[in-house]
């Protein structure tokens, strides 16, 4: 008898067996990034605030002016200025130095809203009762991180 050519082709059974290894593999990247995107639009928020708090420390520093970082919820900040040509301690003009939102969908979780600091002429935090507050994000639910706690002597930061 005589045998047919082979065409030199892949069986059914190869290609079958190279599709599910390639869906397995798709699938446990596609679990991978699901899990580590939401961290790191928490570290982008987190990365995001340690600037807007440098900022209006900068800003006290140089400027040799009072300075407030607020925060409001759900996801945005403002940094203001106290006039220093203004001799009125309370109250007075404020002038407005900066602003922002959080990025992807990242929220706050304040115990006030706004949540006021207030940073000397020095750039040093305004002395802040014994109970620390934490700045807090949320992506998801199931997924709050302590970013920050504030201290007299600076911030420190969590991540």
């Amino acid at each position: 008898m005589k045998r047919l050519a082979s065409n030199g082709g892949f069986s059914l059974v190869e290609l079958l067996t190279v599709i599910i290894i390639m869906g397995i593999l798709m699938a446990l990247v596609v679990y991978s990034v699901n899990k580590w995107l939401p961290n790191m639009q928490i570290a982008g928020a987190s990365q995001q605030l340690l600037g807007a708090v440098g900022q209006a420390r900068l800003t006290a520093a140089t400027k040799s002016a009072l300075v407030k970082l607020e925060l409001f919820l759900p996801d945005s900040y403002i940094i203001t200025m106290k006039d220093p040509r203004d001799t009125v301690f309370a109250g007075g003009n404020w002038i407005r130095q900066g602003s922002g939102r959080l990025q992807n969908g990242v929220q706050f979780i304040l115990r006030n809203d706004p949540e006021t600091y207030n940073f000397w002429r020095d750039g040093s935090l305004q002395a802040i009762p014994a109970q620390q507050p934490q700045i807090q994000c949320i992506r998801k639910p199931s997924l709050i991180r302590t970013l920050f706690v504030m201290r007299s002597t600076g911030l420190a930061e969590i991540r």
